[in-house]
């Protein structure tokens, strides 16, 4: 996905090594997909759904800032 949205397979010549590791946990904690927004709206209503989304972009922004802090300090 990253190697399309940059044109290149070579990601390094286009990242840093902090830009990878901070997209890299940004994606892992956020809610990417309208269809599971979907399901969880279906589960726990749409309260429970944009509470669970809002939340994990919340959660998704701080460790990604954390990450490129830590990441600024150590490469």
């Amino acid at each position: 996905m990253l190697a399309e949205a940059l044109g290149t397979p070579q990601i390094t010549t286009a990242l840093t090594l902090t830009q990878l590791l901070t997209f890299t946990i940004f994606v892992l904690f956020y809610i990417p997909c309208a269809s599971t927004v979907a399901a969880m709206s279906r589960e726990l209503g749409w309260k429970g759904a944009t509470t669970a989304v809002v939340l994990s972009l919340i959660l998704a922004l701080i460790l990604g800032l954390l990450t490129r802090g830590f990441g600024a300090l150590v490469f």
